[in-house]
Formats: C-alpha cells, structure tokens, sequence
C-alpha cells in the first residue's frame, strides 16, 4: 500500500522543488510579488501533495469556498477556473521596498559566494604548487 504525504508549508518553508528551489515561501512572495503569489497558487491547485497553513492561504486569497481536498488536485483544464475565481491580492508598498531590498541582499550574498569560492580555488593551487617545490 502507498502512502501519500501531505507535505503543509509554513512562511519559513523552503520549497525544494520547481524554480525557486531554494527559496522559503516568505521570499518567493517578497522577491517575486504578484508572479510569486501566482506561482504558489498555481502550486497549491496543481500539485497533490503541497498546501500551505491558513495564513498563508488567506495571504494567497485562496478561500474556503475554493479549497481543495488535499492530498488532490485539480485537472489541468479546470486549473484556470480556479485561478479565475481567486481574488487578485495588492501588494503594499512597503512589501515592494522590502522585495528590492531583501533581492539585492541574495544577490549579494550569492556574489560573495561565488568570490570566495573562486579565491579558495586560486590560493589552493597557489599552495598545492608551493608544496611540491614548484614556482608559480
């Protein structure tokens, strides 16, 4: 016997799977905006085994009227009905401000990643070549 996992994601959720792999609910909504609110929704209707805790569903404009039964999903057809029937969520300014903010800040960070990473690399060949007696 199978058994199917309910899988509930919270705003500190990482998502693990899809495009934003990486990223926690909180930030898809922050980075992304409406295409990330539109993304989870699209989540929540398509994929049988993801759904999300009530606030986020509220934040998502997913009401009880037009909630699923999880684990399920929706036909691809009837997809569009629902995303129709979800109300179109603002974004505050104050969101918007914090979404530039917090993306500058990832992309930082992943810069200086990618700096370390390449430093790392040259002092370790710098050493690697002053250990067998060779001159670099």
């Amino acid at each position: 016997m199978t058994r199917v996992a309910l899988r509930t994601l919270a705003e500190k959720s990482t998502l693990k799977f899809g495009k934003f792999h990486d990223l926690t609910v909180r930030q898809v909504i922050q980075l992304h905006g409406i295409k990330g609110i539109q993304y989870l929704r699209w989540i929540y209707y398509s994929a049988s085994n993801i759904s999300f805790n009530e606030d986020l569903l509220k934040e998502l404009g997913i009401h009880e009227e037009i909630r699923i039964e999880k684990p399920g999903k929706v036909k691809e057809d009837e997809i569009a009905n629902y995303l129709r029937k979800v109300e179109k969520v603002e974004i505050s300014d104050q969101d918007k401000r914090m979404s530039i903010k917090t993306r500058n800040v990832l992309i930082k960070a992943k810069r200086m990643k990618n700096i370390t990473n390449s430093k790392l690399l040259k002092n370790k060949g710098r050493n690697q070549n002053r250990n067998h007696g060779r001159k670099f």
